[in-house]
């Protein structure tokens, strides 16, 4: 029986933002991969990231003129393991943590596609 080979994605983003300046919020996502095109059934990746969100807010505060977002992240909370020579031994908890920062500053005008 042959089966298709395909790469699945799931991903969940939940975010509280703040309604006022220099208030942090928090942001959470859980994110699901599969790869199964290269032929390794066993290519699956669960990650996790989460992190405060900062929004500095117009004068008028309906819109964030600026946005900080720091974050931490697990790679794969599945095992995973590497390869070192001969040697074949699973990941530990510090090569699979990173962080990072995010810096968002909001489109002005609407972009348009087709016209």
């Amino acid at each position: 029986m042959r089966r298709n080979k395909l790469y699945t994605n799931y991903y969940a983003e939940f975010y509280r933002l703040p309604r006022r300046n220099f208030v942090p919020g928090y942001s959470v996502r859980v994110a699901y991969a599969k790869n199964a095109i290269f032929g390794s059934d066993t290519d699956r990746k669960l990650r996790l990231e989460f992190g405060g969100v900062l929004n500095i807010l117009s004068p008028d505060k309906d819109k964030a003129v600026f946005t900080i977002q720091p974050f931490i992240a697990l790679s794969n909370l599945l095992s995973e393991n590497v390869t070192n020579g001969k040697q074949n031994r699973a990941k530990t908890f510090s090569e699979k943590t990173n962080a990072g920062i995010r810096i968002g500053i909001p489109i002005r005008q609407q972009v348009t596609v087709g016209r």
